[in-house]
């Protein structure tokens, strides 16, 4: 007969995701190496962490959360509901984050699943909002933080292409996508400055 894990183990936050991720419940979790498939976080390293031999980082818990919507209520000690269906945020529980106190469970989780296996219809609006932030945050930064943001930036595209097996990255070909963006993004918005432009002109002048 298999032995049953200690108090401590059961409680631990990936034991009790096992469990929320069940078909059966509590009594049969899913197994680690199911987990690992899921989340794409190393079997030895679920492993490690159940046993207590490393901590639960940022970086474990934002691949949960991207895998599976689940985020750690450390507070509460349990897994909440914590990516909309809908987007991608918030990531955690901490600060000031309004996340959903609802429960993780097993049908949101088919549900997150289903719904973040596509690309949303509004992606190239995210994408073109996402390149703005990215614009705005250089044009911003002092000169001296240029440099180290440019290249983190570089860094996280570079990991993420490489993670995702995606080549074009390190060649023109990308660099051409991103022209073709922007010149998108320009059009869009050359009506809304057209009418700003108008609206200044319509305003009455201090004399």
């Amino acid at each position: 007969m298999a032995r049953r894990p200690s108090p401590e183990k059961i409680n631990h936050p990936l034991r009790l995701l096992r469990e929320a991720l069940s078909e059966m419940g509590e009594k049969y979790p899913i197994t680690q190496a199911e987990l690992s498939q899921i989340t794409g976080i190393p079997l030895n390293t679920i492993k490690a962490l159940e046993q207590n031999q490393r901590p639960l980082s940022d970086d474990v818990r934002v691949k949960i959360a991207l895998a599976t919507g689940a985020v750690w209520d450390a507070r509460k000690r349990r897994w909440v509901c914590g990516l909309q269906l809908d987007g991608l945020s918030p990531l955690s529980t901490q600060g000031s984050l309004n996340v959903p106190d609802k429960p993780f469970t097993r049908e949101f989780f088919l549900k997150f699943r289903e719904q973040h296996s596509r690309r949303p219809e509004d992606a190239d609006a995210q994408e073109m909002l996402l390149m703005m932030r990215m614009m705005a945050l250089l044009q911003k930064v002092s000169d001296q933080d240029w440099h180290r943001v440019f290249f983190e930036i570089q860094r996280l595209v570079d990991r993420c292409a490489e993670e995702c097996g995606v080549e074009a990255l390190k060649n023109l070909g990308m660099l051409s996508l991103l022209i073709q963006r922007y010149e998108l993004l320009i059009e869009l918005l050359e009506p809304v400055a057209k009418k700003v432009d108008a609206l200044q002109e319509k305003k009455p002048r201090a004399r």
